[in-house]
């Protein structure tokens, strides 16, 4: 059994290999913190928006009365119709989400970013308007995007 050849340690092509790696890091510490900075944002938009129709809820028992608040179903009407005018803008008429991103992972293609930044925006308008939709699928499904579209401006290391 033949052992492979050893070759000389290449200096040039180990600092190269250096710098990529730093440069990546570099890449990826911005990325995570633009997608921490987007997910304060979604969080701190959704809670001015819910400020504008959000309801007292009752602490006891006997507080409970039916009540209707035209708040709440101008929020729901707006968000409603926001929603149906990106669904349309959306091929399939479907969102997309984090396992979007992880098939085009498997597949190594690259993910779809105008409908995955316009996925991330009807997420946000459906939480200000009250419907009750996960806030870290889509945030997560955002970072991907925004991975990619920082990675389609620089070349692959």
């Amino acid at each position: 059994m033949k052992l492979p050849e050893s070759k000389d340690l290449d200096i040039a092509s180990g600092s190269n290999q250096l710098v990529a790696r730093i440069y990546a890091m570099v890449i990826s510490l911005f990325t995570g913190a633009l997608v921490a900075l987007a997910a304060v944002g979604f969080f701190k938009l959704v809670r001015i928006a819910n400020g504008f129709w959000e309801l007292p809820l009752p602490r006891d028992f006997s507080d409970l009365h039916f009540a209707y608040s035209p708040s709440v179903g101008i929020a729901l009407l707006i968000s409603a119709l926001i929603s149906g005018f990106v669904l349309k803008k959306l091929e399939n008429g479907r969102p997309h989400g984090p396992a979007d991103l992880i098939h085009f992972a498997q597949y190594d293609k690259e993910p779809d970013l105008r409908a995955g930044f316009l996925s991330s925006f009807l997420a946000l308008n459906n939480l200000a308007g009250g419907a009750s939709v996960g806030l870290f699928g889509p945030l997560v499904h955002f970072g991907g995007c925004l991975s990619a579209l920082m990675h389609r401006g620089s070349s692959r290391l």
